[in-house]
């Protein structure tokens, strides 16, 4: 069985990115892959500057 992680950076969910991510997880889990999907674009980022 393969494993493949599928990593997505755009805030949008309604994106192009998010809609070839999702089609991508969609046939490779369909082809009997175990497939990870990490939105980093969905986490909340807390920036220290000085």
């Amino acid at each position: 069985m393969k494993r493949i992680v599928v990593i997505n950076d755009h805030p949008d969910k309604e994106s192009f990115n998010s809609a070839v991510a999702d089609s991508y997880i969609k046939a490779a889990t369909h082809a009997g892959a175990q497939v990870r999907y990490i939105p980093i674009g969905e986490l909340k980022w807390m920036l220290r500057t000085g």
